[in-house]
């Protein structure tokens, strides 16, 4: 995030905290074609918490202005998070949220601090089955409402 021109100028001047209630995530699995399960992922004693973000302009070509859009910062996933992927969202502090929005010279990479296990909890939202959406979709496309 510090290295390449691009993200570094975004992480100095262009952070912001994108609020959440959850997140979710699907398991990586080893076979090709078998369904993903879902998992729901929330930080217990916070009904909304703050992900690290960082915003750009980006031109959209189909209409023809400038929107503004974000992405969250990853990191690698802590103990609760592994077993379904390796990566996971920064959590800020809530204590932390004025010092990430203020612009510096140097990355405040001290606040992108990983998560502790017994800060997140993970609940499995559907058993690992193929998805009824893709009959759905294909019904969908055939009626020409897409």
């Amino acid at each position: 995030m510090t290295d390449p021109c691009f993200w570094k100028k975004l992480f100095l001047e262009h952070r912001c905290i994108v609020p959440a209630s959850s997140f979710f995530e699907w398991q990586q699995v080893a076979k090709k074609g078998h369904a993903k399960p879902k998992y729901e992922f929330v930080v217990p004693g916070r009904e909304y918490f703050g992900f690290a973000g960082i915003w750009s302009h980006f031109f959209n070509p189909k209409i023809g202005l400038k929107e503004k859009t974000f992405s969250l910062l990853t990191q690698g996933a802590n103990g609760v998070m592994l077993p379904v992927h390796e990566r996971q969202p920064v959590v800020l502090e809530p204590r932390d949220y004025a010092a990430w929005l203020i612009e510096t010279e140097r990355p405040p990479v001290h606040l992108m601090r990983e998560l502790p296990d017994e800060e997140l909890t993970a609940k499995l939202l559907n058993t690992p089955h193929k998805s009824p959406c893709r009959h759905l979709w294909s019904e969908v496309k055939h009626t020409g409402i897409v």
